[in-house]
């Protein structure tokens, strides 16, 4: 019998996973661009009730999303950042 990770729909292979939590830097091109894509992000944060931290720098946004009351990544950090990755 095979057995089924229960993140396998959760493509998060483009983040990096520390103990911090899951992370991935974002380039743009534009300042305008940078705050449309943290604007997305907290649109979508509120949305799923799950809240990363954002570091944005000018060109360039950096997510880091961890489940504070399980101190740990969890589901909902791996379905926030594919979410995120979708955008």
């Amino acid at each position: 019998m095979q057995h089924l990770s229960l993140f396998e729909n959760y493509d998060t292979s483009s983040w990096q996973e520390d103990a911090e939590g899951l992370s991935r830097t974002f380039s743009f091109d534009s300042f305008r661009d940078a705050a449309d894509f943290v604007y997305e992000i907290v649109m979508l944060a509120e949305e799923m009730d799950h809240h990363p931290k954002i570091v944005w720098d000018y060109l360039s946004v950096q997510i880091i999303t961890k489940s504070h009351d399980v101190d740990s990544v969890t589901r909902r950090d791996r379905e926030l950042a594919s979410a995120i990755d979708a955008l």
